[in-house]
């Protein structure tokens, strides 16, 4: 048989695969014609509204700029180095990524986290954010209103700065060429012993690991027994500081009612 009428043989199992799937007579093929009709013709009414229609404008406006904006750029000259970087950095990310993707899953992890138990304050930051935006508004309008009425003495501050851009800009090249045949030899001489280093680095971090183990279990030991007498520090703290409030608050205002003070203090 040839290729036609293999193709021809296929089309028509896929046809009647679709027919069975989709029979009324199977059960539950009328039941998934219906779905589809009232879900199409709900996608139909919703694509229909205003909002919809000026959502729909807005995207096909946005790609037609994209485009027109874009395609000049596809020729210009500029564009090849901007091309080859995209290709060297597309072959080198992969590595990178994958080397990287415990670190950010545990990353984001940890944001998650803190972002869900510091729900609490973010109504209160978003309140004080509020503020100081509202706050900065009569600044924002006067410093728009001083450059507006300054429009001459910064063009001629613009000017000068393009004026002197324009002496500084153009070095010597063989200064350039020379600082770029420098920089490449200092670095070629020192990256073997920065390399040697690195390694002895490595191997010193392996010898001490037992050293790092131990004073970290000493460290926490002596958290540990600290813990009491922290505590008991600042639960004295506390009682301190309520006191003094209190007389500070009798102090200022003699005229309330006498509070009396219960020191407690620890057996």
């Amino acid at each position: 048989m040839n290729a036609g009428g293999q193709l021809f043989d296929t089309a028509g199992n896929i046809a009647r695969i679709v027919g069975n799937t989709l029979d009324p007579r199977a059960g539950s093929g009328g039941e998934l014609l219906r779905v589809l009709q009232q879900t199409t013709a709900e996608l139909a009414k919703a694509s229909a509204s205003p909002e919809a229609q000026e959502a729909f404008y807005r995207l096909v406006d946005t790609v037609t700029r994209l485009g027109t904006r874009g395609a000049p750029l596809v020729g210009h000259p500029a564009s090849e180095p901007a091309q080859a970087l995209l290709a060297a950095l597309g072959n080198s990310l992969p590595p990178v990524l994958e080397a990287l993707e415990p670190v950010l899953e545990h990353f984001a992890t940890a944001v998650g986290g803190l972002v869900e138990a510091s729900g609490p304050l973010l109504p209160a930051v978003a309140g004080l954010v509020a503020g100081l935006l509202l706050a900065l508004v009569p600044l924002l309008e006067a410093t728009a209103e001083v450059l507006r009425e300054s429009a001459p003495e910064l063009q001629r501050i613009a000017d000068s700065l393009v004026t002197a851009a324009a002496l500084l800009v153009p070095l010597p090249t063989a200064l350039i060429d020379r600082g770029a045949t420098v920089g490449a030899e200092v670095t070629q001489a020192a990256l073997p012993p920065i390399a040697d280093l690195s390694a002895a680095l490595a191997e010193a971090v392996v010898a001490l690991q037992p050293v790092l183990l131990a004073s970290e279990t000493v460290l926490v030991e002596g958290l540990e027994r600290l813990q009491p007498v922290l505590l008991g520090a600042v639960a004295q703290a506390g009682r301190l500081a309520r006191g003094l409030a209190v007389r500070i608050s009798a102090v200022v205002s003699p005229a309330a009612d006498p509070v009396v003070v219960l020191a407690v203090r620890p057996a």
